[in-house]
C-alpha cells in the first residue's frame, strides 16, 4: 500500500473486499491500540417487506369520509382523527396511531393500501488488522479496501484455486468490477464467446438525475435561526397542521408545513449510475472473480487496449 495518509471519516463506510474478490463488509470505525490499528466491519441485510403505504391510506380515509358526509367542512388531518376517536372510542386527548387507522380500516372492511419497503439491518463482523490492508481507492462509485488476505473466502469455507474458471453471464452480470488498484470502474453485463473468451465490462459513472425535497437543509434553515431546537420545530409543525402525532406522517408533514409558510425547500439530487462505454476484457486480464471481479490492469489501460483494437479494425 502507497504512503497516503486518511482520516477516519475518509474511510467509514468504505467497502472492504478480501484478496479472492469475496466482501467482508464495510468500515464502522476504527480502534487505535498501542501497537496495530484495528478496523471494524458491519455488513447490511436487505429485505423486502410489505407495508402499509401511509400517506395514501390516509388520503384514502379522508376521501371516504367526505363522501359519507361525516365533515361539514374542509378535511384535514385533525378531523381526521377526531372521527376515528369517536369511531374506536378513544379520549379526545389520546394520539391517533397509524394502528388505530388499521383497527378502523379492519373494523368496517376498508382495503388498505400497501407497499412494498427494503429493510435494512446492520450486523456487526469481525475486526481486521490495518496491516492487512493492500491498497485503498475512491471514486465516483464509492470507497474501496482490497485485503492482502483471503479471509471472507476462508470463513464462508471456499475452496481457493490459482486458476480463475469460466463463468456464464448468469452468474457474472451485475457483478462489480475494480481495476488492479482496487477502483470501483463499473459492472459485468455478460460474458463473452472466443478463442479467448472474456467479460463485457460496462465503465459506469454517478449522475444527478432526480430531485427530491431535501429535509434535513430544511431543518438547517429553521434550527436554530427560527426554532430553539427540533423538539420546537415538531411542536409548531403539530399545532399548525393540528398533527396529534407527527410520527406518523414522517418528514412530509415538515414539508407541508413549509409550503404553507411559503419557506423555500432545496432539493436534493438523486444520483443514479449510468453505464458510459462498455470495455470487451480478455479472460487472461482477470485475477479474481468472488463477490466482485478484481482486473490485472487498470482503468487506463483497458480504455487504451480498447482504442488500439479499435484502430486495428
Amino acid at each position: 500500500m502507497d504512503s497516503h495518509m486518511y482520516t477516519e471519516e475518509d474511510l467509514i463506510n468504505s467497502l472492504v473486499i478480501d484478496k479472492e474478490g469475496y466482501v467482508c463488509g464495510y468500515i464502522r470505525n476504527f480502534n487505535v491500540e498501542s501497537d496495530k490499528i484495528i478496523i471494524n466491519i458491519y455488513d447490511v441485510n436487505s429485505k423486502d417487506v410489505e407495508v402499509v403505504a401511509e400517506e395514501e391510506f390516509i388520503q384514502k380515509l379522508m376521501s371516504l369520509f367526505s363522501k359519507d358526509g361525516m365533515f361539514q367542512k374542509n378535511v384535514n388531518i385533525e378531523s381526521l382523527h377526531q372521527k376515528i376517536r369517536e369511531k374506536l372510542g378513544l379520549s379526545s386527548t389520546e394520539s391517533v396511531t397509524l394502528e388505530h387507522l388499521i383497527s378502523y380500516a379492519n373494523s368496517v372492511n376498508i382495503k388498505i393500501p400497501m407497499q412494498i419497503q427494503n429493510i435494512r439491518e446492520e450486523i456487526e463482523k469481525y475486526p481486521v488488522v490495518w496491516s492487512s490492508i493492500d491498497k485503498i481507492a475512491f471514486t465516483d462509485l464509492g470507497k474501496c479496501v482490497l485485503l492482502k488476505e483471503s479471509i471472507e473466502a476462508e470463513k464462508r469455507g471456499i475452496i481457493l484455486r490459482e486458476k480463475v474458471e469460466y463463468k456464464s453471464t448468469r452468474d457474472l452480470a451485475g457483478k462489480i468490477v475494480l481495476d488492479s488498484e482496487a477502483r470501483k470502474i463499473g459492472s459485468v453485463t455478460k460474458f463473452l464467446f472466443g478463442n479467448s473468451p472474456g467479460i463485457m465490462v460496462a465503465l459506469e459513472k454517478k449522475i444527478e438525475r432526480e430531485v427530491r425535497p431535501d429535509i434535513e437543509s430544511l431543518r438547517k434553515l429553521l434550527i436554530p435561526s427560527r426554532f430553539k431546537d427540533e423538539k420546537e420545530l415538531i411542536a409548531q409543525v403539530k399545532k399548525d397542521l393540528k398533527i396529534g402525532n407527527l410520527n406518523d406522517y414522517g418528514a412530509r408533514a415538515i414539508l407541508i408545513w413549509a409550503k404553507k409558510n411559503n419557506i423555500d425547500v432545496q432539493n436534493k439530487p438523486k444520483e443514479q449510475i449510468e453505464a458510459l462505454e462498455e470495455i470487451p476484457v480478455d479472460w487472461s486480464e482477470i485475477g479474481k472473480i468472488g463477490d466482485v471481479v478484481i482486473l490485472k490492469q487498470t482503468v487506463d489501460k483497458l480504455k487504451e487496449n480498447k482504442s488500439q483494437i479499435l484502430n486495428s479494425v
